[in-house]
């Protein structure tokens, strides 16, 4: 079974902070909030380019928050 990549595959609602941190090859970015089963999970991603970073942003921007 293949793990989910996109944060809308494993959250359905996620904390108001979400932490970005610039790497040298890249960035990483930090979610918290609840995933299907209203379980709390955190979970850090590795993005490799600045588009998949925008990528990112834009759908935690549509998230539905907790």
């Amino acid at each position: 079974m293949s793990k989910p990549s996109k944060l809308i595959d494993i959250f359905v609602k996620i904390n108001d902070n979400y932490t970005v941190t610039n790497c040298h090859n890249g960035f990483v970015i930090e979610v918290s909030g609840q995933d299907r089963d209203a379980e709390w999970i955190t979970a850090k991603y590795v993005i490799k380019s600045l588009d998949e970073l925008k990528d990112a942003v834009q759908d935690l921007a549509w998230m539905q928050r907790c």
